[in-house]
């Protein structure tokens, strides 16, 4: 069989190395991930296993948000910009490599002007603020948007001006006629 050769030959499996297999018993050793040493057919055989879920992006760390917040106040900074702006006094090479790990989880981009690395936000301002906001309701108020005004408006009323409170109902009544 061909399938089986060429199994046999790229990727050892730890119970039928040399051996003549039947086919449902090379596609039960193919596809365990606990079974086959080849790294390109475990990876495949751990991504079925887990339905091609989307991981969830992690909440940033203290760091981390303190260092969005700069970028975005500034929009583009060189590391030494983004230090300066930091509220704690911190190493060079640790906001560098903290802009380095924020870019590998691709939060960050940047680029080259002469020797120095000029960093901005992948994702721009609103469409954070939108994601950070989906998750804080999801998180604290079980994703019901009554319970963030009724947090929001619970004993605050009163420093609330009438503008705001006209604005607040226009964009409610704007807000019902789209949905």
């Amino acid at each position: 069989m061909r399938v089986n050769r060429w199994v046999r030959r790229k990727c050892w499996l730890r119970s039928s190395a040399h051996r003549a297999v039947s086919f449902p018993t090379l596609l039960q050793n193919w596809l365990d991930p606990r079974r086959a040493k080849c790294y390109f057919i475990s990876t495949y055989a751990r991504l079925l296993a887990h339905d091609h879920e989307k991981p969830k992006p992690k909440a940033f760390a203290r760091r981390e948000r303190q260092i969005m917040d700069v970028l975005y106040k500034l929009e583009r900074a060189t590391v030494g910009q983004v230090l300066a702006a930091l509220p704690d006094r911190l190493n060079y090479s640790t906001v560098r490599a903290q802009l380095r790990v924020l870019e590998e989880k691709g939060h960050v981009r940047h680029e080259e002007h002469g020797l120095r690395y000029v960093y901005f936000p992948a994702v721009p301002r609103d469409v954070a603020r939108r994601s950070a906001l989906r998750q804080l309701i999801e998180t604290f108020f079980d994703g019901s948007v009554e319970n963030v005004v009724a947090a929001l408006l619970g004993g605050e009323v009163s420093r609330i001006s009438p503008k705001e409170l006209d604005r607040l109902a226009r964009l409610i009544a704007k807000g019902g006629k789209e949905g």
